[in-house]
């Protein structure tokens, strides 16, 4: 894969709040970059692991997740191309969650060694990726307010507005049809990735969406 393309996501989420220059741009570029291609489900990162580098999502969905002490699991955030799902693990170095694949994705993984030494060299980058954490962090504070208080219709479309097509469950086929998923072998664990979300059952699903469906204008 070309390393225009591999780093073309993150600099375009970059520029949204950020003001680096073509030098800025041209040393990300420079990054030393390995690809990597995880299936639907594969764990990328677990609980307990010391990773050596961080990793860049390039195509697909990733998430983050923690079982609780029943074995359950709590989905805390799902990502897209562009994010740096374990940035903070330059400096936590021992994780304390899961990173899985959602669907089939490609991952540009960056060692840590280079990239705090880009981070000490060029300050716009630095502060970009400070930047960029504080805006998954406020992310992070929707979420648990999605889970914790708001009602069940508010939660399902909070998530379909913040996530757009992935989570709006109209459109899933339309996902699985460009490549992004493969409907029916994937279908299960999307749905089930989204009541890990969001809370709720089947009924809680079917009764939400109905909910929704009948509410919009006509």
């Amino acid at each position: 894969m070309d390393i225009d393309k591999t780093i073309e996501p993150l600099l375009k989420r970059l520029r949204i709040s950020a003001n680096l220059n073509t030098e800025d741009e041209r040393a990300i570029g420079r990054l030393p970059i390995t690809i990597k291609r995880v299936r639907g489900g594969e764990p990328i990162i677990s609980c307990g692991d010391r990773p050596s580098a961080c990793f860049l999502v390039v195509e697909g969905f990733v998430l983050r997740s923690k079982i609780v002490a029943d074995g359950r699991r709590q989905i805390l955030a799902f990502h897209q191309p562009g994010d740096i799902p374990d940035l903070q693990s330059l400096f936590l170095h021992v994780m304390d969650h899961d990173v899985s694949a959602l669907g089939d994705a490609v991952l540009a993984v960056i060692p840590h060694s280079p990239l705090q030494e880009l981070i000490g060299k060029r300050p716009n980058i630095a502060e970009a990726l400070w930047r960029d954490t504080l805006t998954d962090a406020a992310i992070f504070r929707e979420w648990i307010c999605n889970v914790g208080q708001r009602s069940a219709s508010n939660r399902l479309a909070h998530l379909c507005r913040a996530k757009g097509p992935l989570f709006s469950i109209e459109v899933l086929a339309q996902i699985a049809k460009s490549g992004g998923l493969r409907f029916r072998s994937e279908w299960p664990a999307v749905l089930a990735s989204g009541r890990a979300a969001r809370g709720g059952c089947q009924c809680w699903r079917f009764l939400t969406r109905t909910r929704l469906r009948y509410a919009q204008p006509h």
